[in-house]
């Protein structure tokens, strides 16, 4: 927050910047998806609290976005399963299941 006013004297505009109170907090969260592939190369190599904290400094927040996107990446893990399989499972003796030589 700042406030512009005019000096009677010089006739030139000042600028008074606002100095935060003691009791302001400044905090700053990231998010897995806006991270660089750099920061996200660094969280997966990162093994020690020493670690965390050097990424903590530069992206507050950074360790557990990480996490949470390990965990929401190994719940939505799918294997990809054949149509012919299903089909096959449900009828084995339809024609496209038969196997000719």
């Amino acid at each position: 927050m700042f406030t512009v006013s005019l000096s009677t004297v010089t006739a030139r505009p000042t600028l008074k910047l606002a100095t935060p109170s003691r009791k302001t907090t400044i905090a700053r969260a990231v998010s897995y998806e806006t991270m660089s592939g750099y920061m996200k190369s660094r969280c997966a190599a990162a093994k020690t609290a020493a670690d965390w904290q050097a990424i903590e400094k530069d992206a507050p927040g950074a360790k557990a976005a990480y996490e949470s996107a390990q965990a929401k990446a190994k719940a939505t893990v799918t294997t990809k399963a054949d149509p012919m399989d299903a089909l096959c499972a449900d009828d084995p003796s339809a024609v496209e299941c038969k196997a000719f030589d």
